[in-house]
């Protein structure tokens, strides 16, 4: 029989590895769960697993929850739902995952464990909400709920993005244009100088000598360049580096109130979604921890809340805990759990935040791109100005 080498998490959250044997990839998982594990990676030992075509993005996700919500609301069954959907989707990889799901539903699957299957589109989170719907006889709603939050992800990250394109577009093409000038105008420049033989301004003199290093030893400058980024990505990779990137991404001048606020939402938004779909706390906490793994200060929050729930304690005095969410979010999380209706109220937090964070956008804009423009502006005329600062000299001791 074929042996599968798996990576998974315990009821505590710790990390196991190991292999099990079983006659395919459900058998594997199947028996994974009986033990009590959370898979989160799984491929048959010696085998290399490449992934089809490009990954699937959340925008194409939301589409196709969508569609499957629409085709179930409409009367349709499950599978012949799902088959349909895998003739007509567009991103190969989603593709060929909806045809393995079509055929764990024939078997008998239902669609949580199906979707399970493949890990690397449908996170837990997806997963966690979609069980709560069939367990619950809800599906369908639970599936337009969840495509309403996934384009609403899809939105805000789209927003950031395209606030960041301009400033980005702009550093870049000033980068480009000081290597070029560094590089290339300066050290011709710089012979006509010395041929010249008239002594050169300061900041001339500076940049010809700036100039000159930076063309002798360039060698240096790239192996300095890549030791330190290597240095710098092997270390944020640590769990003390990791923690310390994570909170200084939230501190960070200009863009941290937009990353503290888009990240608080979308801890709110997930929570929010996952309690209101009659999921339990805990199990919600287990699911965060696993979704939010990626990022040092929400795991670690995530852990506090559930150490927090098993002594009783409550959910909206953790979050006071930390910085990343406002006073007016606390309250109404705080309200949410003092009547009962801690998802409602969660929901409505992140919607107040998420408003909050397109004002983010719009400030950080407004800042940013004009600072970007004055401090590259400032350096490419210090350059300019440097190079043809001694030939007005020239000039006007010829004039005069």
């Amino acid at each position: 029989m074929p042996v599968f080498s798996y990576t998974a998490r315990d009821s505590t959250g710790r990390l196991v590895k190991g292999t099990v044997v079983a006659e395919n990839e459900s058998e594997a998982r199947a028996r994974l769960r009986k033990m009590g594990l959370y898979v989160t990676s799984l491929s048959r030992a010696g085998v290399l697993k490449a992934p089809i075509g490009r990954r699937v993005s959340l925008t194409e996700l939301a589409l196709f929850t969508e569609e499957l919500a629409a085709m179930l609301d409409s009367g349709l069954s499950l599978l012949r739902s799902v088959e349909t959907l895998a003739q007509q989707v567009g991103n190969p990889r989603l593709r060929r995952a909806l045809r393995e799901i079509r055929s764990d539903l024939r078997r008998g699957m239902s669609l949580a464990d199906a979707l399970e299957e493949h890990p690397d589109i449908f996170s837990p989170f997806y997963v966690s909400i979609v069980r709560a719907g069939e367990t619950s006889g809800a599906l369908k709603e639970m599936l337009f709920r969840l495509a309403g939050y996934l384009e609403s992800e899809a939105d805000l990250k789209g927003k950031v993005r395209s606030a960041l394109a301009y400033p980005t577009l702009v550093a870049s093409f000033a980068t480009m244009s000081v290597f070029f000038l560094t590089f290339f105008v300066v050290p011709r420049f710089s012979e006509v100088y010395a041929k010249m033989g008239a002594p050169l301004p300061l900041p001339t003199l500076l940049l010809v000598s700036l100039s000159r290093a930076a063309v002798k030893f360039w060698w240096a400058i790239v192996g300095a360049l890549c030791i330190g980024s290597f240095a710098f990505l092997r270390w944020i990779k640590s769990k003390r580096g990791k923690m310390w990137f994570d909170r200084l991404k939230l501190k960070f001048p200009l863009v941290g109130e937009l990353n503290r606020k888009a990240t608080a939402a979308r801890f709110l938004r997930v929570a929010a979604s996952l309690i209101g779909s009659g999921i339990p706390v805990d199990e919600t906490l287990r699911v965060m921890e696993e979704l939010f793994r990626g990022n040092a200060v929400l795991s670690e929050l995530v852990i506090k809340l559930r150490r927090s729930v098993i002594r009783g304690g409550r959910f909206a005095a953790v979050l006071a805990e930390s910085d990343l969410f406002p006073p007016a979010a606390l309250q109404i999380a705080a309200t949410g759990e003092e009547t009962g209706e801690l998802g409602k109220m969660l929901d409505r937090s992140a919607r107040f935040l998420e408003r909050e964070t397109e004002v983010a956008i719009r400030k950080m804009v407004n800042t940013i791109t004009p600072l970007v423009t004055v401090i590259l502006t400032v350096i490419v005329g210090f350059i300019v100005i440097s190079v043809y600062l001694p030939m007005f000299e020239v000039m006007g001791r010829v004039r005069g």
